[in-house]
């Protein structure tokens, strides 16, 4: 996943390397499967190949 930034359950905007706490999973695991309520805002982009998905925003909700 790549984002440019991300908004945590209060409201605060983070633009820097943290990742977003509602995607954390445990240790040695890729994605949180805990199931939080999340909101993304993706770029959705055709290279010609395969297409990309880049996701920009995450907002987590709970």
């Amino acid at each position: 996943m790549i984002a440019e930034s991300w908004q945590d359950v209060r409201g605060t905007l983070h633009h820097d390397s943290t990742y977003p706490t509602c995607l954390v999973a445990e240790e040695n695991e890729p994605a949180s499967g805990d199931r939080h309520r999340v909101e993304l805002q993706v770029l959705h982009r055709d290279t010609g190949a395969q297409p990309q998905h880049i996701a920009v925003h995450v907002h987590c909700l709970d």
